[in-house]
């Protein structure tokens, strides 16, 4: 691992390994063209695709990112592998990357016996968004976390309010939380609520509470949605919400069988949410 002397243009192509496109590709054709791709472009030949050995080859793409340039994936992956797949177990528990909030993106969001919202600025990143972004998701999620490096633990304590949960990612690839989250449940907004969640999911709590007969018109039906959501006393509107979001959650199929792959692969596959056949397939090219 040492004179390690890729570039930053190395890095990034190096994080494209780690997408749904190239599992599919591997679930379809046993190879992935794109994957051959990358590695044929590095400028320094430090990783070998070995169709044979898929595994030594994922872990070893993660292992010099998360030396060398600790994107956002490996923070994804940080929360996927020791929050879901270890103290959850995947039981109970449904794992989303790039959720919708109104008009912001949650890096990472987890449904299990609550919801929780997890905001990512790496080494690479600004916190100039940062406020909105947090004071939005605690429109629609009890718990929200900022997760950051080691480098700026400091500066995260004197800009997020104490309302916000901390985690540090350390150099080790340990998760440490230095700050638990408080509720939002009373600040929570019902439209934005409603707008996270798919057209059946809504109109299933709707009809769950309340005795509605929706019209055809999509628009007119959704305003309906809404102004019955404001009517909803807010912890049974939580508690609804958290029904249908898990009712998205993993297969007993996936649940076994995700313990197979390498763990660098965590988080793309449990957002990646492949078919049974397609699992199955990359099961047999990855794991043999």
């Amino acid at each position: 691992m040492k004179n390690i002397e890729l570039s930053k243009y190395d890095f990034q192509l190096m994080s494209k390994v780690f997408n749904k496109s190239i599992l599919v590709e591997l679930a379809k054709f046993g190879e992935s063209h794109t994957l051959e791709k990358i590695v044929s472009g590095l400028e320094v030949n430090v990783i070998r695709l070995d169709y044979q050995n898929l595994p030594a080859f994922f872990e070893r793409a993660f292992h010099l990112l998360r030396q060398h340039y600790p994107n956002e994936y490996i923070y994804k992956n940080a929360i996927a592998e020791k929050i879901v797949r270890g103290k959850h177990k995947l039981s109970n528990s449904l794992y989303v990357t790039e959720f919708k909030v109104n008009n912001t993106i949650a890096d990472v969001a987890i449904f299990n016996g609550t919801s929780t919202a997890y905001e990512i600025k790496t080494e690479f990143d600004s916190f100039q968004r940062l406020d909105s972004q947090l004071r939005t998701y605690k429109k629609a999620f009890e718990k929200v976390y900022l997760v950051v490096p080691s480098v700026d633990v400091e500066k995260a304590l004197k800009v997020v309010d104490g309302t916000t949960g901390l985690y540090e990612l350390t150099d080790r690839y340990s998760l440490k939380m230095l700050r638990e989250a408080s509720t939002n449940i009373e600040t929570f907004c019902s439209e934005t609520i409603l707008n996270c969640l798919r057209v059946p999911e809504y109109m299933q709590i709707i009809s769950n509470n309340f005795d509605y007969s929706p019209p055809l018109s999509p628009s007119k039906r959704k305003q309906d949605c809404i102004e019955l959501f404001a009517k909803l006393d807010i912890k049974t509107l939580h508690k609804e919400y958290l029904k249908q979001i898990r009712a998205r959650e993993y297969s007993d199929l996936e649940k076994s069988t995700f313990k197979d792959f390498p763990k660098s692969l965590t988080s793309v596959l449990l957002s990646s949410r492949l078919n049974k056949k397609l699992l199955l397939n990359l099961q047999s090219c990855i794991v043999g």
